[in-house]
């Protein structure tokens, strides 16, 4: 997120663990309003409309339901998975049970193998006369922990299987109860697919 949408998203985060108020999803969701509106409107806007997928584990979904509150969003947007344990990861999304032993399920590399089996699945909706392009956003974490212990792991591969973008949270990035860090962390990974997107296009001008 950009200096301004922290800033906001931090005050009100403070208000909220402060005063002990109810806290909703709205205040998140203001400090970025077009964020989901501006990648769905990216990604239609382009002479082939590439198609996306996300691959979500701490998120639950969030960020497949973010970006399908927008119209037209079903021009880019293919399939969302939520693969909440290790099978799952292997399973459907392809992730090698070595990385998971070796790395450890919330981790860069978990988190990359992710996103290039939700790119993948975005690609089998496609025709054979389509580029072989595609975004795939993943996000794998521990969120809930409290105590400042809570991290998690962002991916972006795409729209060329090489072009991969990487984040870590921790620490007071996510330092709130589990249901806000859920939606800081689907948000921070929509912001960094903003800027994988905008990113390719520069490179493609």
């Amino acid at each position: 997120m950009n200096t301004r949408t922290l800033r906001f998203l931090s005050r009100s985060l403070l208000l909220y663990h402060t005063t002990h108020r109810s806290f909703t999803t709205t205040a998140i969701k203001m400090s970025a309003p077009s964020l989901p509106h501006q990648i769905i409107s990216s990604l239609r806007s382009l002479h082939q409309p590439l198609p996306l997928a996300t691959a979500e584990s701490c998120t639950g979904g969030l960020i497949a339901n973010e970006l399908t509150d927008i119209p037209g969003s079903s021009e880019v947007f293919r399939i969302g998975v939520v693969a909440y344990s290790e099978e799952a990861k292997e399973g459907v999304l392809g992730v090698a049970r070595e990385t998971i032993r070796e790395k450890g399920v919330v981790s860069e590399e978990v988190a990359v193998e992710m996103a290039k089996g939700a790119r993948l699945q975005a690609l089998k909706t496609l025709s054979d006369s389509t580029p072989n392009l595609a975004y795939g956003i993943s996000t794998t974490g521990e969120l809930g922990l409290g105590s400042q212990q809570d991290t998690a792991w962002l991916a972006i591969v795409g729209p060329e299987e090489s072009r991969i973008r990487t984040k870590l949270l921790k620490g007071d990035q996510i330092r709130w109860d589990r249901k806000t860090n859920k939606l800081v962390t689907a948000y921070e990974a929509l912001e960094l697919l903003r800027e994988q997107i905008e990113g390719w296009k520069k490179d493609s001008d």
